[in-house]
């Protein structure tokens, strides 16, 4: 199954940092966007689970943008300090 059914990105809203999970595919880039579409964030990875430090976000609603060999996945995350 692609990528776009399995990941899982929690807690939501966030606090202090973002933690994504894939099963099935190792998430190869991720991008946090604002409402705009401005990219605030983003990090080459090579890996099925990471964290995205969001301390230095400031709270609203954002875009968080993975990316893997199978296809793109948009999550919508809110932002609480």
């Amino acid at each position: 199954k692609p990528l776009i059914s399995q990941a899982i990105v929690f807690p939501n809203p966030a606090n202090t940092v973002i933690n994504v999970y894939s099963s099935n595919v190792n998430i190869t880039q991720f991008q946090l966007l604002d409402i705009t579409g401005k990219v605030l964030l983003t990090n080459k990875v090579n890996s099925n689970q990471l964290s995205v430090d969001i301390q230095k976000i400031i709270p609203g609603n954002y875009f968080l943008i993975l990316q893997s060999v199978q296809g793109v996945q948009a999550h919508k995350v809110q932002i609480k300090h």
